[in-house]
């Protein structure tokens, strides 16, 4: 650079976030005209213009990159936050068993993968049906622990498209992606 650049007091920060936008905007349209202009025709008012704005750009950034740890923490906290909550609500709905354990006995149970049960709603009967007769409670408790096992992505179920992309018609689900539907589906535990 030709010229030193000072960032400016975090006063001369914009904090409104539609009047940064619009200076933004303003300012993409007059770094257009400058980079259209001839370098012989830049005075020094642009100079100093250009020395300003790049000053508050700078401490804009520097202001967003903060926005965006903030941001990520409390993404980070909730997401913590979330899991203890699930983790409490799985003891109480299940006599006591926390979600890892759930987990195991479900792995003891079907092992990695849940066989014959290709359509999403007949393997999560199964699961619910497993829940129920393993903790001895009723079916809305083993649905809430179905749930939770689904958002700590315990259980999966994966739609997989065989490796040669074929699929056949079934004509009972012409409403479902056209009539044409995968061949291979599965659920999946992770414990």
């Amino acid at each position: 650079e030709k010229y030193p650049i000072e960032v400016e007091s975090k006063n001369d920060v914009l904090n409104d976030k539609k009047t940064s936008k619009k200076w933004l905007k303003e300012l993409e349209s007059t770094f257009e005209k400058f980079h259209l202009m001839h370098s012989d025709k830049v005075s020094n008012n642009d100079i100093e213009y250009l020395k300003t704005e790049k000053s508050k750009l700078l401490a804009e950034k520097s202001r967003l990159e903060k926005e965006h740890k903030n941001l990520h923490d409390l993404i980070a906290k909730t997401t913590i936050q979330l899991m203890e909550v699930r983790e409490a609500v799985c003891k109480i709905l299940s006599k006591g068993h926390s979600i890892s354990d759930v987990g195991e006995k479900l792995m003891e149970h079907f092992g990695k993968k849940i066989d014959n049960e290709f359509s999403y709603g007949s393997g999560r009967r199964k699961i619910i049906r497993f829940l129920e007769d393993t903790f001895l409670i009723n079916k809305i408790q083993s649905k809430g622990i179905f749930e939770i096992l689904e958002k700590s992505k315990i259980l999966n179920f994966k739609l997989e498209l065989p490796k040669n992309n074929i699929l056949f018609q079934n004509k009972d689900l012409a409403s479902y992606a056209n009539g044409y539907i995968p061949l291979v589906s599965n659920w999946y535990i992770n414990s």
